[in-house]
């Protein structure tokens, strides 16, 4: 074997074993290389504060982070909705009612079936924004049979457990310019 053979498969088993290493440690980084996705950020350096009619620029990098980590926990936080305190209309109208059955929700912790699977895939709209993984809809289509049996499997055992990955219910809330500055309030 030529020295030149020798070298190239060196360095093909040492591109093999990084990836193999980035699917255990790095999966967006992996990913990314993968699909040949350029990573962009908006940086977010000045925020507008409104308070009490009257406006306020923060450019101070630390003091951005804290108001507007504040913000966004203000925006989702969990509510509370002390139905104790509502007045008799509104707690009516917060009543369960009568007339739902509670059999009607009993088909909703049946398994998945392969072909509501695949309907369900060819009824998503495949120009959505990716999630966290950075996986479309259209790369999942894509995937052969025995793929979606998997994928299929792995949300009825979620269903079944009631346990949705916690990586599930995370969002990506990017910032677009749209040529004003926006106010937080």
């Amino acid at each position: 074997m030529s020295e030149e053979k020798l070298h190239r498969e060196k360095e093909i088993k040492k591109y093999v074993q990084k990836r193999c290493e980035m699917i255990v440690d790095e999966q967006k980084k992996m990913l990314r290389s993968l699909l040949e996705r350029p990573f962009n950020k908006v940086v977010l350096d000045r925020i507008l504060i409104k308070e009490n009619d009257e406006y306020e620029l923060i450019s101070e990098p630390n003091e951005v982070l804290s108001k507007t980590n504040k913000h966004f926990k203000e925006q989702f936080r969990r509510r509370n909705p002390r139905l104790d305190l509502l007045n008799e209309e509104w707690r009516s109208i917060y009543q369960p009612l009568s007339g739902i059955q509670e059999e009607w929700y009993e088909p909703v912790l049946l398994p998945v079936e392969l072909e509501e699977w695949l309907l369900m895939l060819n009824e998503v709209r495949t120009n959505s924004a990716p999630g966290v993984s950075n996986i479309t809809y259209e790369l999942i289509k894509q995937a052969d049979l025995r793929v979606h049996t998997a994928f299929k499997n792995f949300a009825n055992i979620c269903l079944v457990q009631g346990n949705i990955p916690n990586k599930w219910k995370v969002a990506q809330i990017y910032t677009i310019p749209k040529g004003k500055i926006g106010v937080l309030s």
